[in-house]
Parts: C-alpha cells; sequence; structure tokens
C-alpha cells in the first residue's frame, strides 16, 4: 500500500508544478515564495483532506477532502489540456503563444465547471437479454459511501426503487472511508429498497477495515464492514449461489490486491441448466467465466475512465472499461458506477445504475 502512497504523492506534486508553472506563465505572473507556498499546500490537499475525512468524518472531513479531491480533478483536466497546448503552439508564431495559452486555461475552467456539474447527474442505462425467466434486475456498483454523502446516496436508492426491480445487486466498493456510525446511517438507506439485495466486495470495501494493508492480504474478513452491514438488508455473496426466482446468482471472490476467479469456481457449481448471473467486481477474467458457463457477468471498478485522462490509464490494465460486451456466448456488462473515487467529476463517462431485463424475445 505504501507504494501507491509514494506514487500518488510524486503524481500530485510533479502534475501540480507543471500545470502551476505553465498556467502563471501564461499571464506573466512571477513565481516566487507564493507559487512554492501555493504548490505545496495544492499538492497535498487531497492527500491530507482524505486523511480528515477518514479520521473525523461529517461535514468537516467531507468538504476537506472534497476540496482537494477537486483539485485533484482539475489537475487531470489542466494536464490533458496543456499537452495538447504543448503540440498545437508550434502552429502559432511566438507573439500568440501565450494568447493560445490563456485560451487554454479557460478551457480548463470550462471542462472543470462542465465535469463537476456533469457527475451530479445520474442516468439508467437499460439493457435487455433473453431469458425464459422475467425479471428485472438493478445493478448499483462504486457507490463509495463516505466518500459520497447522505443525499448522494438517498438519491441512487431512490432512483433505483423508481425502476421497480425484482432484485438489486451491488458489484462492489459500497463503501469507502469514514466514521462507523456516518457509514452505518447512509448504509441503512438501502433498507428501503423492498426486495433482495445481494452484493459482493470490492477493493475498497476492505480499505474502510485496514489501516495498513499488505499485499498478500486476501482476507475476507472486514469487521467494520461486515457489522454495518448485519445492520441492514444487504446479503454478501462470497464464492457462493443462491437461487432467486430460477436464476442463479453467483458471487465470485473479491481479495484486496489480485482478483483469482478460479477459486470461484473451485468452489462453486454452476448450474448451467438455469440462467446464471456472476457478480464479480473486477471485469477480468472474464474468458474464464465464460468457459464455466457464466450466461451474464456484472462488474465495475473502473469507473468508465471517470475523468479524461483516467480512461487511458484504465485501458492498460484491463480489456474492458464501460459498457455491454460479448465473450463467446456470455455477456458482459461493466458498469461505470453511480459515485466517484477522488474528484466529484466525470468527463468521459456517465455516473449511473443499470438496469438489466430478463425475459423471452418478444
Amino acid at each position: 500500500m505504501y507504494y501507491f502512497f509514494y506514487i500518488l504523492l510524486f503524481g500530485l506534486l510533479s502534475m501540480s508544478y507543471y500545470v502551476l508553472w505553465r498556467s502563471v506563465g501564461f499571464f506573466n505572473i512571477k513565481r516566487r515564495y507564493l507559487f512554492h507556498f501555493a504548490w505545496l499546500m495544492l499538492s497535498v490537499s487531497y492527500i491530507a483532506g482524505a486523511i480528515l475525512n477518514k479520521v473525523y468524518g461529517g461535514l468537516f472531513g467531507r468538504c476537506c477532502e472534497k476540496a482537494g479531491a477537486l483539485w485533484f480533478g482539475i489537475l487531470l483536466i489542466s494536464i490533458t489540456v496543456l499537452v495538447a497546448y504543448e503540440v498545437i503552439k508550434y502552429f502559432f508564431p511566438k507573439t500568440k503563444r501565450k494568447f493560445v495559452g490563456k485560451m487554454g486555461v479557460i478551457v480548463i475552467v470550462v471542462l472543470s465547471i462542465y465535469a463537476y456539474w456533469h457527475d451530479s447527474q445520474l442516468k439508467v442505462k437499460t439493457y435487455q437479454f433473453n431469458c425464459d425467466n422475467e425479471m428485472t434486475i438493478v445493478q448499483i456498483s462504486d457507490t463509495h459511501i463516505g466518500t459520497i454523502a447522505y443525499k448522494r446516496f438517498e438519491k441512487i436508492v431512490d432512483l433505483t426503487i423508481q425502476q421497480n426491480p425484482d432484485v438489486v445487486v451491488i458489484t462492489g466498493d459500497m463503501f469507502d472511508h469514514g466514521p462507523e456510525d456516518e457509514l452505518l446511517e447512509i448504509a441503512k438507506l438501502i433498507d428501503s429498497i423492498e426486495v433482495p439485495v445481494y452484493m459482493v466486495y470490492g477493493n475498497h470495501d476492505k480499505y474502510v477495515d485496514r489501516r495498513v494493508l499488505n499485499k498478500d492480504d486476501n482476507t475476507n474478513e472486514m469487521p467494520l464492514v461486515q457489522k454495518i452491514l448485519s445492520q441492514t438488508k444487504v446479503k454478501v455473496l462470497i464464492n457462493e449461489t443462491i437461487d432467486f426466482n430460477g436464476v442463479q446468482f453467483i458471487g465470485g471472490y473479491s481479495p484486496l490486491w489480485s482478483a483469482p476467479l478460479d477459486k470461484t469456481f473451485d468452489i462453486v457449481k454452476v448450474d448451467r441448466e438455469k440462467y446464471n448471473i456472476l457478480l464479480y467486481h473486477w471485469p477480468t477474467d472474464t474468458q474464464l467465466a465464460a468457459d464455466s458457463g457464466i450466461d451474464l457477468m456484472l462488474t465495475g471498478h473502473t469507473h468508465g475512465g471517470q475523468v479524461i485522462p483516467f480512461g487511458l490509464a484504465v485501458f492498460a490494465f484491463f480489456d474492458h472499461i464501460y459498457g455491454l460486451h460479448k465473450i463467446d456466448d456470455m455477456n458482459l456488462i461493466v458498469s461505470s458506477g453511480a459515485g466517484y473515487w477522488a474528484p466529484p467529476m466525470r468527463l468521459g463517462s456517465d455516473s449511473e445504475i443499470v438496469v438489466i431485463k430478463l425475459g423471452k424475445d418478444k
């Protein structure tokens, strides 16, 4: 876990310096003590805010984290725009390059405002599949309770209820971090859903319980998360199946640092006589799932890239980062999620819940 912290800190320091150095240069502002002070404060704002939110929670903690996360998101957008500037500036005479740079700063401001607004526009994505059993399923993924607050999760739950589902599934990262009482208060909103709710863990669900994370720690023991969920109607599926109205739901094993889906199929028996749905946080081992007889695989984790240029990094690790994909006879859905990680922004992706309608072709 430490290596991720150091990489993140180095990335924030270097990106912040480049963005500030280049941006103030467009406006002929001298880079003196105030510049370096602003650089250091902005660079550590997200990490410091996340720590304060984890320790204190509440409005103060969330505001601190959100302020730092907003700068993180602005950085990502700024890097994209400024890299484009470094290329296109050569098409302009040197006397015009600062003007082009100023226009780039305006583009950064506009895109940042739009991305912040767009994140709050929760959408419904609907898929239909042929099945002998008629059923409406709502998939919720990557809500990151603790990063998102009560009102945001309430909106997600209300929109879920409006779809009149027969069953609701949560494909991991329901939680992120925060004080226990606050996480419980938000999580209990799920009890207003009157149909069964099944869940599999994601990597962030495990972060709630671990201040120091070991790369070899693949346990599913999470006392705090399990304590919170035990006070709700959510049923967690770990390498187990449950039949609901003739459809087999399979909960995949989702350890902290890797995704060995083969362990799931060593334990559970896929009933090929039924329509079966695999719930799994990571969009990995998809060919294995298809070969094992899975009809529909529901995943999340990637956030659909969330904010450009995150998507480019996600593509380096996953073959599928969003939407519907066909692997042999299996359908794979990768949801972009209903919440967010770090910046409360969406650029190039949507916040969504997924509705799956099963039934015979008309």
